[in-house]
């Protein structure tokens, strides 16, 4: 076995390496996710998060319902890839999970995800903000609201992720928090997720200088017709909005700003997105700032029920694998990389490094659950501590996670109201698996090439 990334390091500390047990017969630990990656097997145990390329007796062992302990099956053992018959997998994560946790102890504030206004210009069918109370943030606010990070983020490098609404309807609001961090010495960076239309040359240099923006998301829904069609801007005549936000998409790619287009795919746009994707791989040559991926627009209660079934489901799960497909041909699919550590939370809502802030200064830890959740606010900072742990809940544990290889690191939310219309079922398991092993492949491939590399460096030099 060819071990090309260890263990987590929080793993290795407390797991280390099993024991064999010579009267034992083992069997693989339901964690593992083999792939094949250029004619070689790679191995990932989601749980410990070593890497390991295998031979094709190590292969079939891990392969085999039960094995003995011998030469070939050790380095298995110790790695945790192979586990004694009756070994509880769902209770080792669970006692992980939980030290993890206990060790992790008070952290400071890291991560502000800041309403400037709950307004938006764009009036898109799907968004899950329509009935939301359209307010803006005020000046004296968002002064405020750099007060509150001056005092919360315990002297750490801060990130801005500035939400909405549409964040450019009331940039005055990044400017003053981006300015007082800026003047108080303080190191931050900024995401944004935005509609794209009000960016131009300017705003975009505005956004390197005093933002500190290194990212932002931006929606594109089909080509120029559906575009426009779905985004129905408020703003009648002029410039086409698609060409507008397409333009502006360029200006913040040539100012090395990472963009990512998402592409929300449902029935209406499912077929034009192809093209779009054709369009987009013509117009953007340089791949190295931008990030091109669909999402599943979320089922409505006003589907038809035959459109809300499991079959439909993944049939739509499917198509939007095969969009990804046709993205990653082309260069443009975002590949996320394995974990270089443990993961013990699931988002903001979980996460002790965020909170989110309204325009009226409440305090939040879901931009879905802020406005009727409030845990505090700007004067006191957080005030409903229970509340706060009540968000950190995760999921009674069902019956379909038993043998699942994605329970390490799946920390679903009882009060996710993302989430909240299924537990995960056979599409949900089947989608995530599928970016699991692009990931392990992508990992492995790199991993192999670099494992590669001083043996060539090697040759090179014999030969001289």
């Amino acid at each position: 076995m060819n071990t090309l990334r260890g263990q987590y390091s929080f793993i290795a500390q407390f797991l280390g390496g099993q024991p064999v047990e010579p009267e034992k017969t083992y069997r693989q630990l339901s964690f593992c996710r083999t792939v094949d990656v250029d004619g070689e097997t790679v191995v990932f145990n989601v749980l410990t998060g070593e890497i390991a390329a295998l031979t094709a007796a190590e292969a079939a062992i891990l392969r085999a319902p039960a094995v003995l302990p011998g030469a070939e099956t050790e380095a298995l053992i110790r790695g945790w890839f192979l586990v004694p018959e009756g070994h509880d997998d769902i209770g080792l994560s669970e006692e992980v999970r939980t030290l993890a946790l206990d060790l992790r102890g008070q952290l400071p504030l890291t991560e502000y995800v800041i309403f400037p206004t709950t307004d938006c210009n764009a009036r898109c069918f799907y968004c899950y903000e329509r009935g939301v109370a359209r307010m803006p943030m005020s000046a004296g606010t968002a002064h405020a609201v750099a007060d509150f990070i001056l005092r919360s983020h315990g002297g750490k490098p801060v990130t801005l992720f500035w939400f909405g609404g549409e964040p450019l309807y009331n940039a005055e609001v990044i400017d003053i928090v981006s300015a007082a961090l800026r003047d108080a010495g303080v190191s931050y960076r900024a995401r944004m997720i935005s509609n794209g239309y009000l960016f131009d040359r300017a705003t975009v240099a505005k956004a390197v200088s005093l933002w500190k923006l290194y990212r932002v998301q931006i929606t594109l829904d089909g080509t120029e017709e559906i575009y426009n069609r779905t985004k129905a801007y408020i703003y009648k005549g002029g410039k086409s909005p698609f060409r507008v936000v397409t333009d502006n998409i360029e200006a913040l790619l040539e100012a090395k700003i990472t963009v990512g287009i998402r592409m929300n795919m449902g029935p209406h746009n499912r077929t034009d997105l192809y093209r779009l994707v054709e369009w987009i791989d013509a117009r953007y040559p340089d791949r190295q700032y931008l990030r091109v991926y669909p999402h599943l627009l979320f089922d409505s209660e006003s589907d038809p029920p035959e459109a809300r079934t499991l079959a439909a489901k993944q049939r739509r799960t499917e198509e939007m694998i095969a969009l990804e497909d046709f993205c990653a041909a082309r260069g443009l699919l975002p590949i996320p990389q394995l974990r270089p550590k443990m993961s013990v939370n699931y988002c903001m809502m979980d996460s002790p490094r965020s909170v989110t802030v309204l325009p009226d200064g409440s305090l939040g830890k879901c931009e879905h659950h802020v406005a009727d959740q409030p845990v505090g606010d700007l004067a006191h900072g957080i005030t409903d501590p229970a509340r706060v742990a009540s968000f950190a809940v995760r999921g009674t544990c069902k019956a379909v996670c038993d043998g699942c290889a994605l329970y390490p690191t799946c920390n679903r939310l009882a009060g996710c109201p993302a989430l909240g219309r299924s537990f995960c079922d056979a599409a949900d398991r089947f989608y995530a698996l599928t970016r699991l092993d692009r990931s392990i492949r992508a990992a492995g491939r790199r991993l192999l090439q670099a494992d590669a590399a001083p043996a060539a460096d090697a040759d090179a030099q014999s030969d001289c």
